[in-house]
């Protein structure tokens, strides 16, 4: 099995962190900073952002500037609030069923949360969970595609 979760951090209402620091350009030529390599390999510091969260159902709020205690949800549980909004809904139905077109694609499997199982099962060894998952698209037999996925012949 081969795999990234790259992907993951595409759906709708991800909150995705990368620490650390990348700089693709140096001061002098547009290259990877030969300085910049050589103080992370000194300090002992990844040069670059390699240590990635991507928290899948998070809530996001916001306080609205110039207001006395007005906050904003942006990411409710992993989920854009502006998906719900009529003026979106009515923009998205010009290019079909707004369930559709704003719909989730693909919602993280996490047993105890939004899947059978026990979260403080799944804690202890994630990829379990995630592998079980992958290798159960990619044998065509994940039962929660939306419509379910046909058998391909390969």
């Amino acid at each position: 099995m081969q795999g990234e979760n790259g992907s993951e951090r595409n759906k709708a209402g991800v909150v995705h962190w990368g620490f650390g620091l990348g700089l693709t350009h140096g001061p002098d030529k547009p290259a990877e900073s030969e300085q910049w390599i050589e103080f992370a390999k000194q300090n002992n510091l990844p040069h670059d952002h390699w240590w990635h969260v991507h928290n899948v159902l998070a809530t996001f709020r916001v306080r609205i500037r110039g207001t006395k205690n007005s906050w904003l949800t942006l990411i409710d549980r992993g989920k854009l609030t502006s998906y719900k909004s009529p003026e979106v809904r009515a923009l998205a139905s010009r290019y079909g069923d707004p369930d559709e077109v704003v719909g989730d694609d693909w919602v993280p499997h996490v047993p105890g949360i939004n899947a059978p199982g026990k979260y403080q099962e799944f804690a202890k060894d994630p990829w379990q969970t995630h592998s079980m998952v992958i290798k159960k698209i990619e044998s065509e037999t994940y039962e929660y595609f939306y419509p379910p996925l046909k058998k391909t012949k390969r």
